[in-house]
């Protein structure tokens, strides 16, 4: 009688994604605060009051923090956006709040109240605009409709980091263009750090932090369609629609692993000031930098995907009459060899 016997085919899937979820793309950043953290937030809680329009505010240095949830979360989102200050001009190297400007933070406690200032026809969970003639970053957050007190269980981090860096990039430009690409990069890059728990060091993160989709999109786009060369200049310069829709992951992976790129040497990383805004008296030195800087970005993005090799084990059912005796035909140096080996390129 013939028996049914699984094989277990162990397929190298090359720029695959690694210890990452199906759900990545909806993960909050997850942590606690300390005792000692606690109790500073109580002492600070104590400290705000309330306006007449029902928000709790805590004004220091050159931020302001407003939210209508509670008072405790107010003082919790107010030492996140102090550390997020703090650390934000280490990485990029250069301040993104300067003297007379101002960044706020709102956050909402009902999707009504979100509408009412962001608009009927916003569909996201946030939005920013620069007031007073350029000198303040305005950020509005919706919060969750969910039963805590907590910062991280109530907003969504990742929504609230990415909001800021668009808007305190587009503050630091003093009136001057943003490249588009550059700033999504950066947005993206960001969005995944932890302004908690340590310093976000100037190296490449991408192959650990990136959204799953964008490095899906990504994968596709090198692996599927053979499109390992892109274009760097034609993509530094698109705009804000090619972020929105069909093609938005790819484009989005794009721009991260630039400014990844970037961040990831101490020599490079000093380019990023000058890249993110548009000049268009000097657009001909920028596309020489950009041109020169295109294949390296490129073999950074081969390092990214190389990172996120893993092994897939699949079942498929063989009927075959399983031998009795161990055959020494698949003993190996190193041990027992799998009956089954599918590597990339077809190779056994």
């Amino acid at each position: 009688m013939k028996k049914r016997i699984y094989f277990i085919v162990f397929f190298v899937v090359i720029f695959s994604l690694r210890g990452m979820s199906e759900s990545v793309d909806s993960q909050r950043l997850a942590w606690a605060w300390t005792k000692a953290e606690e109790s500073g937030l109580e002492f600070l809680a104590a400290q705000i009051k309330r306006d007449a329009q029902g928000f709790w505010s805590h004004k220091a240095g050159h931020y302001t923090v407003r939210s209508n949830v509670s008072q405790g979360l107010t003082a919790q989102a107010a030492r996140y956006t102090e550390r997020m200050l703090e650390i934000l001009p280490r990485v990029v190297g250069f301040p993104v709040v300067r003297n007379g400007q101002e960044f706020s933070l709102t956050i909402h406690k009902t999707r009504a109240g979100f509408k009412a200032v962001a608009g009927l026809d916003c569909a996201s969970s946030a939005f920013h605009q620069i007031l007073a003639g350029g000198r303040i970053a305005d950020v509005h957050i919706r919060a969750d409709e969910v039963d805590s007190t907590l910062l991280m269980q109530k907003v969504d981090l990742r929504v609230m980091q990415r909001e800021s860096v668009r808007a305190l990039l587009e503050l630091g430009g003093g009136g001057r263009e943003v490249s588009v690409f550059m700033r999504e990069g950066c947005a993206s890059f960001f969005e995944s750090s932890d302004m908690h728990e340590k310093v976000p060091r100037r190296e490449s993160n991408m192959a650990e932090r990136a959204i799953r989709s964008r490095m899906l999109a990504l994968q596709e786009s090198v692996m599927d369609k053979n499109q390992l060369c892109p274009d760097l200049i034609s993509a530094w310069f698109l705009p804000e629609s090619a972020f929105i829709g069909m093609n938005s992951a790819l484009n989005q992976a794009l721009a991260q692993s630039f400014v990844d790129y970037l961040l990831s040497s101490a020599q490079r990383y000093r380019k990023l000031r000058s890249l993110l805004y548009i000049d268009k008296s000097s657009q001909l030195n920028t596309a020489k930098t950009l041109l020169g800087m295109e294949k390296s970005w490129r073999d950074h993005i081969c390092r990214i995907l190389s990172k996120t090799l893993y092994v897939q084990e699949i079942d498929i059912p063989v009927c075959s009459q399983p031998s009795r005796e161990q055959s020494d035909i698949n003993i190996g140096r190193w041990g027992r060899r799998p009956l089954v080996v599918v590597s990339p390129g077809g190779r056994i």
